[in-house]
């Protein structure tokens, strides 16, 4: 008998190719896309293999009405792989979106003056996993002029495979 589950870079693909597909539906509908979202169809195709964690914004970002100045885990979910073995890795991520602003181009790692990054870190180093950012890169043609690099780059992005997989990265 053979065991007919997906592996889990079969499933990070998947779940992957979900996101772009909702990125680029956003983009030719006009309506955009946004991180939020963005991560929740990424986390609901890695499910059951990758165990989540997500937290509520509250959670993410702390509660200002608690006397400690509400500090939060800064971060959108945790992840757990887990081997047949029992050995785990847990990583903690905060999801980061890609803006573009006419010519300029921005990721916000120091989001509210840096304290997000500030949480991040200090909830890693608590759960004792690794920290890090899913960013959301969008379609090649939404980053054009950015290509991957490859020799004889097709003029339409959305061609090149290596440009599609760069839509979501993650960055320890």
């Amino acid at each position: 008998m053979t065991d007919s589950s997906p592996t889990l870079q079969q499933v990070l693909e998947q779940a992957r190719t979900a996101a772009y597909q909702y990125m680029v539906n956003g983009e030719r509908s006009g309506l955009g896309w946004d991180e939020e979202t963005t991560a929740n169809v990424m986390l609901v195709e890695v499910h059951p293999l990758v165990h989540v964690v997500p937290f509520t914004r509250n959670q993410e970002g702390g509660d200002k009405r608690l006397n400690d100045g509400g500090a939060g885990v800064g971060a959108d979910w945790l992840w757990w792989w887990v081997g047949q073995d029992g050995t785990s890795f847990g990583m903690i991520v905060q999801a980061k979106r890609l803006k573009k602003d006419k010519e300029q181009w921005t990721i916000d790692f120091g989001y509210k003056s840096g304290k997000q990054w500030q949480d991040l870190h200090a909830t890693a180093d608590a759960l004792k996993v690794a920290p890090s950012y899913a960013l959301y890169l969008g379609p090649p043609n939404y980053r054009k002029p950015v290509e991957c690099g490859v020799k004889d780059h097709p003029s339409d992005y959305e061609q090149c495979d290596r440009c599609i997989r760069k839509s979501v990265s993650f960055y320890p």
